[in-house]
């Protein structure tokens, strides 16, 4: 099959848009997993309350039951007074009701007895004796009291699909008695890292121009990390029929495969032809810096990503496309987190290309960390990046700027 784009660069934007197209194309399976094993996973289906929570009228904090119109005009010089009928204690119904000038000791969380309609606090009342009560303030309807299914309502949605569960989400899911849930099985990727120079991170002792395969790592943690289940992960020279034997080994056991490597137009960079000759080639390069060599299509109708072999290319484009593919896989937004800070100097960019700058955070402050997107350390001293649109020069010291911030 014939490539559409031979390094024929989009805009970020359209890249985004063309993966998340082919990612809409997606159908994941379902797993049912205990409430308690479900942090971080997506849920497949609306939580939907079966009970109200809570199941009776309780009261939101020590005090006694009344009516709440016999407390109308109750003060300091003027209480009202009231004859204590009984005592609620947590865990069980109350067998008694409130009549008029009548109230009961209800604590926090026990059950409203029939006839009352509000709670006045401790501190607002004065015991005259074991049966008899001063109330020094008037109370509202209600007041103190949460109504039965105040919190959650029955056939209330109260989880919506697609939600990625927290350990707050556990929480609710535990106070419905909801113990197995459906969730979306964790999508699974195979890396590729290709070059003839990669060894093994295991190798102690380098030889040569030998350099251990960085970028498979760090795909393989920030894979992770969203989500996925990285289900392998191999170094295939540079030769087009080794790369070919692999990606055919791979892709039947994988959702998606990710390459490492090879993605731009040097005598050795099969990425572009492997990808024509077993599948479709969507787009090939993207008008950014760093990492314009991006390659993305399908093969088996499974989504292919090529990323430079440069580390902070490599790392960048993936947090910036693989993972927007995955969210959109997982029908959820790829919430990022933001952050407004001053840049510390002025800082160029590249009109025409979409700049993204890898910047540190210290006090308020946005210094951009310079280097090769081939310098590893970058990786390791980078809080976040600047993204700086296409149609813009640059920007100056003291600027605001607004950073993504590495999770």
């Amino acid at each position: 099959m014939t490539s559409k784009k031979f390094f024929k660069s989009v805009s970020v934007k359209e890249a985004l848009d063309e993966i998340s197209k082919i990612a809409s194309n997606y159908s994941i399976n379902t797993e049912t997993l205990e409430f308690y094993n479900a942090t971080n996973r997506v849920l497949a289906t609306d939580i939907i309350s079966k009970e109200n929570i809570p199941n009776f009228n309780r009261s939101r904090m020590d005090g006694y039951a009344v009516k709440f119109d016999e407390t109308t005009g109750s003060s300091e010089t003027m209480p009202s007074i009231f004859n204590i009928v009984g005592n609620v204690e947590i865990g069980s119904s109350p067998t008694f009701s409130i009549n008029n000038g009548e109230c009961a000791y209800v604590p926090t969380g026990g059950e409203i007895p029939k006839g009352a309609n509000s709670i006045v606090m401790i501190e607002n009342t004065e015991l005259i004796s074991d049966s008899e009560l001063l109330v020094y303030k008037s109370t509202s309807f209600n007041e103190n009291i949460t109504l039965k299914g105040e919190d959650i309502s029955i056939n209330e949605i109260v989880i919506k699909k697609y939600t990625k569960l927290n350990s707050f989400h556990i929480g609710v899911l535990a106070s419905m008695g909801i113990t197995e849930i459906p969730v979306l099985k964790k999508p699974t990727v195979s890396i590729i890292s290709t070059g003839d120079e990669l060894v093994s991170v295991y190798k102690k002792n380098l030889q040569g121009t030998e350099i251990r395969d960085i970028n498979s790592y760090c795909l393989k943690s920030q894979l992770e990390n969203i989500g996925c289940i990285v289900n392998n992960i191999s170094i295939v020279k540079d030769n087009y029929d080794s790369l070919k034997k692999e990606i055919l080994k791979t892709i039947d056991n994988s959702d998606f495969i990710i390459m490492s490597g090879g993605s731009s137009v040097g005598e050795r960079d099969y990425m572009n032809a492997l990808l024509s000759e077993l599948g479709e080639v969507l787009f090939h390069g993207i008008r950014m810096k760093p990492g314009k060599p991006v390659l993305f299509g399908t093969i088996n109708n499974k989504a292919f990503f090529g990323l430079p072999g440069n580390p902070v290319s490599c790392a960048l484009a993936a947090e910036l496309y693989v993972s927007s593919f995955v969210f959109s896989l997982n029908n959820i937004t790829n919430k990022k987190l933001f952050g407004n800070f001053k840049l510390d100097t002025n800082l160029h960019s590249f009109p025409g290309k979409t700049t993204f700058q890898m910047v540190d955070i210290n006090d308020g402050i946005a210094s951009p960390i310079m280097g090769r997107s081939s310098m590893i350390k970058m990786l390791a001293n980078s809080k976040g990046y600047i993204e700086i649109d296409e149609s813009i020069e640059g920007l100056y010291k003291d600027s605001d700027v607004n950073v993504t911030l590495f999770k």
